[in-house]
């Protein structure tokens, strides 16, 4: 699991050092983590947040209606419920 939400499992390699969150260097962050700057991740860690909060772009899946979904940089929904990929019909 990610081990800053430790909610969704790992998908990248990050390098942060946040002392207060006891983040030191190399961590196994998931797909939501690794690109939200300090003070979110500061947030997330301190409050057991979701990292998905962080995101305007959240949707139901065009699939299953499942909420577990969210929109890759190219904008394609992908969801993490049933596999959806929209970049992949």
């Amino acid at each position: 699991m990610c081990e800053i939400c430790g909610k969704h499992p790992v998908a990248h390699r990050d390098y942060r050092f946040i002392d207060s969150c006891g983040l030191q260097g190399k961590v196994f962050v998931c797909k939501f983590c690794v690109g939200l700057n300090d003070v979110a991740i500061r947030h997330i860690v301190r409050k057991e947040l979701d990292p998905r909060e962080f995101y305007d772009d959240i949707d139901a899946c065009d699939n299953c209606a499942s909420y577990d979904v969210w929109r890759n940089s190219s904008g394609e929904q992908q969801c993490d419920n049933c596999g959806y990929d929209e970049g992949n019909d």
